[in-house]
């Protein structure tokens, strides 16, 4: 077993970012390995809804069942997702800050057989990767290429660059071409 945890400051109200994230189907936008996420239950979002998604791993398409556990608006967001070859639970917490919301991950990756032993890779490439997905929070993308469809979320949401800039790479179609550099966030 894993863990991988981690936290990003958003500007944001703790409603609006809970309620963004609380719907599995607005991953699409802002992770760029989620090819699609469908809701296969009825009902209001609550303990109990279940998703099933499609993400890529090394280029193919991988489902992935996801169930909410646990659900407090707008604090506290539960799930349990299964895929081949691992299962992860854990959390998501919001917690109002100057400013906006402190979104907070936490989860527990478990891996079959012989693959438990590359446990350290799997932690370093899970943070790396969440990480990644929940900056990206910052910049949803519609599937227009390389058009940012909201203002961004955090207050960081690129990386400096040596021109004092910030420089985006597109995170929507997974191409390391440029996006224009905004001043002044």
């Amino acid at each position: 077993m894993v863990r991988v945890r981690g936290s990003l400051d958003i500007a944001r109200p703790v409603e609006e970012v809970f309620d963004f994230v609380a719907d599995q189907r607005n991953e699409v936008r802002y992770n760029p390995a989620m090819t699609d996420s469908i809701k296969i239950t009825d009902g209001p979002i609550g303990v109990g809804t279940r998703f099933h998604a499609t993400i890529l791993r090394r280029g193919k398409p991988l489902a992935v069942i996801v169930e909410y556990t646990g659900f407090d608006r707008p604090h506290l967001l539960a799930s349990r997702s299964v895929m081949k070859g691992a299962v992860v639970t854990g959390q998501v917490r919001c917690e109002p800050v100057a400013g906006g919301t402190r979104l907070q991950w936490e989860w527990e990756i478990t891996v079959p057989g012989l693959a438990r032993l590359a446990g350290p890779v799997v932690g370093f490439i899970g943070r790396r990767q969440e990480r990644a997905i929940w900056t990206g929070l910052a910049r949803p993308r519609s599937r227009d290429r390389h058009r940012l469809i909201s203002p961004p979320l955090t207050r960081r949401a690129g990386v400096r660059s040596r021109s004092g800039g910030f420089r985006r790479w597109c995170g929507w179609c997974g191409c390391r071409c440029r996006l224009p550099v905004r001043r002044g966030q």
